[in-house]
Parts: C-alpha cells; sequence; structure tokens
C-alpha cells in the first residue's frame, strides 16, 4: 500500500459529513428513524458544541441540512459557539437528508422491537442489509442508498454550476449535516459501494468524516475520518481491499466456529 498523502496534497472538493449530537431517544435506547421527535440531550448539545470549536478552524463554503430538529440543534449549536454561520449563511434543507425511515419501528425501545419482531430485528442486525424488510413491506436500506445517490447528483450538479469550466482544487468545501444511517450511505455511495457495505462506516454522534469528490467525476477520490479523530486518507481501491479482507476474517472465523452453510446473501 503506498503512503498516505499528506493533507496539502489531497487536490479536489471537500464534502463533510457530519452526524448530529445525542439525543434523549439515543441516550434511552428508543428508535428514531425519520421521526422528529428527539431532541438533544444535555450531553449532546455539549459535543455540539465542541464540535463548533473545531469547525471555526475550517473553510465551509455552503451547507446541507436535514429537516430533522436534531440535526439543526447541532448545527445551531456549533455555529454560535464558532461565532459564525457556516458558509456564510448560504444554508439549504435537503428533505432526503432525513434519517433511514423505520416506519413502525419509530418511537419504540429498541426492547421492544427485539420482542415484536424477533426475526425482522436479527435481520436488521445481520449480514444482509440489502434485504432488510420490515412487516408492512418496506426495505428501508434500499430506499435509504437511493436517497443518499439522488442527494450526491443534486449537489454534484449545484458545485458543478457554481465552478464553470475550471476545477476546483482544493479550494471549496461544503458542510452536510445529517445521520448516522444517511451518512454511511452518502459515504458508501461515493465510494461506489452497495447496500451491503451498511453498518461498515459507523458514524459517532458528532462524528465527522471527509470525502473528496470533484463534480463531473464518477465516484470520490478519496475519504478520511475527520473528527473526533483524524485518520489517515483512503483512496476508493485502499477501502474496498479492507472491507474485502474484513469479510474474509469474519468468514474465516465462522467456518472454525461451525459447520459451512451456504452464504444468506447468495440469491
Amino acid at each position: 500500500m503506498s503512503e498516505a498523502p499528506e493533507d496539502n496534497e489531497v487536490l479536489g472538493y471537500r464534502w463533510l459529513l457530519l452526524r448530529h449530537g445525542q439525543t434523549n431517544y439515543n441516550a434511552a435506547g428508543i428508535v428514531q428513524g425519520s421521526s422528529d421527535t428527539s431532541r438533544l440531550s444535555a450531553e449532546g448539545v455539549e459535543q455540539a458544541r465542541q464540535l463548533g470549536t473545531f469547525l471555526a478552524t475550517l473553510q465551509i463554503d455552503q451547507v446541507y441540512v436535514s429537516p430533522l430538529a436534531r440535526a439543526q440543534q447541532t448545527l445551531q449549536q456549533a455555529e454560535e459557539v464558532a461565532g459564525q454561520q457556516f458558509g456564510a449563511g448560504k444554508v439549504q434543507v435537503i428533505k432526503d437528508l432525513r434519517e433511514v425511515d423505520l416506519h413502525e419501528w419509530e418511537g419504540l425501545y429498541k426492547e421492544q422491537i427485539k420482542q415484536l419482531w424477533p426475526d425482522i430485528y436479527s435481520q436488521w442486525r445481520g449480514d444482509c442489509p440489502r434485504d432488510f424488510r420490515l412487516e408492512s413491506g418496506k426495505y428501508p436500506i434500499r430506499e435509504l442508498w437511493s436517497r443518499a445517490v439522488g442527494v450526491w447528483q443534486q449537489i454534484l450538479e449545484a458545485a458543478a454550476a457554481e465552478q464553470g469550466p475550471q476545477p476546483l482544487l482544493g479550494q471549496k468545501s461544503s458542510l452536510l449535516t445529517g445521520h448516522n444511517g444517511i451518512n454511511q450511505a452518502l459515504l458508501a455511495s461515493a465510494l461506489g459501494l452497495s447496500e451491503e457495505s451498511f453498518r461498515k462506516f459507523e458514524f459517532s454522534n458528532c462524528g465527522v468524516a471527509e470525502v473528496v469528490w470533484n463534480p463531473g467525476e464518477d465516484r470520490a477520490r478519496m475519504w478520511r475520518w475527520l473528527y473526533p479523530a483524524r485518520s489517515a486518507w483512503k483512496t476508493v481501491d485502499e477501502t474496498r481491499a479492507e472491507l474485502m479482507h474484513a469479510s474474509d476474517m469474519d468468514c474465516d472465523t465462522e467456518m472454525e466456529a461451525s459447520s459451512p452453510v451456504p452464504s444468506p446473501c447468495a440469491n
């Protein structure tokens, strides 16, 4: 594997994917989905304010935000500490930046869901996210990926219109304030990965990932975790190789623990 590039060597349009701070539902173990009844907890407010100190050091030219209150609260708290409106007040609410739609599960405790739908809950936590299906017939992860692809199309087109004929080599950066599920789908789809990579890129509360993707290009060039801890830049090929290696290791462990069985995602 080649040596990771220095930050000033990474050229391109940068997209910052931010998850909201902890909510009262997070703390209580209640499923939120795309419902809009939860609010930031005291810890979540503190997380957002600490984040604001960090974001104040970055160039942010445009802000996109989920319509849900917990994402907007996080942005507001961060801006208050930073003493500025990120993106010079250029904020656009995008409906499809909301969290994954979990329909009949929303507002229920996780323990209630385990008791009411044990098999479906096992599928939710299982190895085939694309095939996760609620009793109502909905496929939440498939729909989530579709939304993420649509969001990228929308904001990349806007960035292309803004930049004109000349490429933006490290000169622009946008902040997307969303949720764990939609951010995973945004990151994975930017790298050309399918729904089967769901849960491979979990965002902590107020966690930020940075993606370099130039308008007009087929997929992102590279990405890294930016906050609360900064990781090395990774290319798409490096990320794919790591996921493949992790999958092979999981399969080896399962084969040692039990007799081989057909993959549930084979069909």
